[in-house]
């Protein structure tokens, strides 16, 4: 296995640490991240020397520091990659879920002590199903109180211990997000077509158009937020939870929108986005943090108080002559937040990762 390298690089806006280079593979290389007692498991697939990925992990501490040794997890199907993990935690062991590629696709599972230590063997969870897009969706994991909830990348729901045994299927809302009472939140694109006096599918008519919406549904509510403008398509929208609330953000040509389920109305910051940008957030009970990247490859984010949705607080993350995309955050602490990205330049492609310190009160960070 090809060694990867790692720096210690401290504060936002002044170092960085870095992960790599690393052989990513062509596609499902989404790297994935969750906190459990003020430390944050990073996961990621790699290409290994015999030519299939493989998902890495390695466990940093609220600094962003490696703690242990990258491990690398056994695939379920040795012959087929693995690729797209997803991270969860019970609040102190893991859950790592990816998918397993090659001509069908299966999602696997595996359980991790609290020190990144692979437990037992890899889980299958459900059969193999037919592979709905090679953009692979990365599973969303989260305990739910007595089990893991998982969203997978196949579009499948279950209920999994943290032994990572599957214990069934879930039913109604898609556990995109979970909020710590066990309300299950999901969220999506619709459209409203206009056919200009043609009939049938979209495209039937002439010059047809359409006004998106973003939806979302958090346990027994709903709501959607119309996206402005005509034929304007949204990024994929992320839904997660904040407080007693959740939190929805998705980006439009150079726009991030963003709203509380528990608010009227969205919000949106200016940004030097498209809607191919790739936002994320993570919340604690009194502060969201948001982050993106830009066109000219920087990753940029702003923090703000449940309380004060209108003012918020916009940092850069990184900004140099790599290329700088496909952010993800998690909280370390109640004050601390691990912003982690891939960055490709000359020397190869690299995980990256920068911490914020969430003071008193909000301030921009430069």
């Amino acid at each position: 296995m090809k060694t990867i390298s790692l720096f210690l690089l401290i504060t936002l806006g002044v170092l960085e640490q870095s992960y790599g280079p690393y052989a990513r593979p062509d596609r499902g290389g989404n790297h994935s991240v969750a906190a459990a007692r003020g430390n944050v498991l990073l996961a990621w697939s790699e290409k290994i020397d015999g030519g299939h990925a493989r998902v890495h992990v390695v466990l940093l501490d609220a600094s962003g520091r490696a703690i242990s040794p990258i491990r690398v997890l056994p695939a379920l199907n040795p012959s087929r990659d693995a690729l797209v993990p997803g991270v969860g935690t019970d609040g102190a062991s893991f859950l790592v879920v990816w998918e397993e590629v090659l001509g069908m696709q299966q999602t696997v599972a595996m359980a991790l002590a609290p020190d990144g230590t692979p437990l037992g063997e890899p889980h299958a969870l459900g059969s193999d199903t037919m592979i709905l897009s090679n953009a692979y969706e990365t599973a969303r994991v989260h305990w739910a109180g007595d089990a893991y909830a998982v969203y997978s990348g196949s579009r499948h729901s279950w209920r999994v211990a943290a032994d990572a045994t599957l214990l069934g299927p879930i039913s109604g809302v898609e556990p995109m997000a979970v909020r710590r009472d066990g309300t299950f939140a999901r969220t999506g694109v619709s459209k409203s077509w206009n056919y200009s006096g043609g009939f049938g599918r979209p495209g039937n008519g002439t010059n047809p158009t359409f006004i998106a919406g973003v939806t979302w549904t958090a346990g027994s509510r709903s709501g959607s937020d119309q996206v402005p403008g005509i034929n304007v398509e949204p990024s994929t929208p992320y839904i997660t939870a904040a407080g007693n609330q959740f939190l929805v953000v998705w980006a439009t040509t150079d726009t991030i929108h963003f709203r509380l389920t528990g608010e009227r109305s969205r919000r949106y910051i200016p940004a030097f986005v498209n809607n191919l940008s790739h936002p994320r957030a993570n919340c604690t009970d009194t502060h969201c943090v948001v982050v993106y990247d830009t066109r000219d490859g920087n990753v940029e984010g702003f923090v703000f108080d449940h309380t004060r949705t209108d003012q918020p607080a916009v940092f850069k993350a990184a900004t140099s002559d790599r290329i700088e995309l496909e952010p993800e955050v998690s909280m370390a602490t109640s004050s601390r937040a691990l912003i982690t990205w891939r960055s490709i330049g000359t020397d190869g492609e690299k995980l990256a990762g920068r911490t914020l310190t969430l003071g008193g009160k909000q301030r921009a960070v430069r």
